[in-house]
């Protein structure tokens, strides 16, 4: 994975003395389950009314989403991998852990679906994830494979979930989003 630091900073934090009003509020409403504000945050804020929608989506798809915080973290790390994010790796590593992945399995994440470490259920994820990355879409074997554990709506949430993290996975790295302090390398 490319490291952070080696990306150039294209566009940094918006600085506390550039803030406006609206985007001192986003910020709160961002950080209310933060001890501290975040270098996503603070740059991508540069467009408040862009990023107040996306912020609506991605709280609702990681507070509010019914996918478990297992199921939902396999995704995310495995899309931060795909995209040689390694910022969105740093930060879900942590979420991961209070899902309860194991250190073996964030570690198996790296190597894919085909790793002893998976259930079935856990590699079906994985897979989506990668051909959601690879193709823009699924074939019928792992769509299917899915219905055997998830229903229609749980289906459609991971397409979500992988999408903008996706999204998020391009931003950060193009605009060379520099990893937080308290981050792991």
């Amino acid at each position: 994975m490319r490291r952070a630091e080696s990306r150039p900073v294209r566009l940094a934090p918006v600085a506390v003395e550039d803030r406006t009003e609206r985007m001192r509020e986003l910020l709160a409403r961002a950080t209310r389950s933060r001890p501290r504000e975040v270098n996503i945050y603070s740059t991508l804020v540069r467009r408040p009314e862009l990023f107040g929608k996306w912020l609506d989506l991605a709280h609702a798809l990681l507070f509010d989403g019914t996918l478990s915080a297992r199921d939902r973290e396999l995704l995310v790390l495995r899309t931060a991998w795909n995209c040689e994010s390694e910022y969105e790796w740093a930060q879900h590593v942590g979420f991961a852990r209070r899902g309860g992945i194991t250190e073996d399995e964030i570690d198996a994440v790296r190597r894919g679906p085909h790793d002893a470490v998976w259930d079935e259920r856990s590699a079906l994820l994985l897979a989506a994830a990668d051909q959601v990355h690879d193709r823009a879409t699924m074939d019928d074997a792992v769509w299917d494979g899915l219905g055997k554990h998830f229903d229609d709506d749980l289906r459609y949430e991971i397409v979500m979930v992988v999408g903008i993290y996706h999204m998020v996975a391009m931003m950060l790295n193009t605009f060379g989003v520099q990893l937080d302090p308290e981050l792991p390398r």
